[in-house]
């Protein structure tokens, strides 16, 4: 089963929020002290466990606000279920811009991600009650 997507306005500036409040004023400092420039990597996001995927687009957002060169690959659709091991994106591009973007990704991924036991579409009023929210980087579930 596929879910159509969010529209990327109704989330981008929490992205944004998110991304600032993670690199603060001085920006990735272990990134970039540990990764030389021009440094190409793939990194690959597999499942812990059993689940349902959502956020796909969100996650590809975070990318592509960090580095246009990013190339994020959804290897299931939002609303598929996937096993423990699964393979669920494929991340490509400047090692520093994927590991720049990698937590607040990886933060969105794992709480919207629906795993047994919970109900298939329990993000959904998360979300939408987040990106009410007036504190819209510091999203909690409700």
């Amino acid at each position: 089963m596929s879910i159509t997507p969010l529209p990327t306005i109704l989330y981008a500036d929490t992205m944004r929020l998110a991304l600032a409040e993670d690199l603060g004023r001085v920006g990735d400092i272990t990134t970039t002290a540990t990764v030389g420039s021009g440094t190409q990597a793939v990194f690959n996001i597999v499942a812990r466990q059993a689940g349902t995927i959502a956020g796909q687009e969100v996650a590809r957002e975070t990318y592509r606000l960090v580095d246009t060169g990013v190339r994020y690959t959804s290897m299931v659709s939002d609303g598929a279920r996937v096993i423990a091991g699964q393979e669920v994106a494929s991340i490509s591009g400047q090692a520093a811009s994927i590991l720049t973007a990698e937590r607040v990704a990886l933060n969105f991924l794992g709480h919207l991600v629906a795993s047994p036991p919970r109900r298939r579409n329990w993000w959904t009023p998360w979300l939408a009650q987040a990106l009410r929210s007036p504190a819209r980087g510091k999203l909690r579930r409700v």
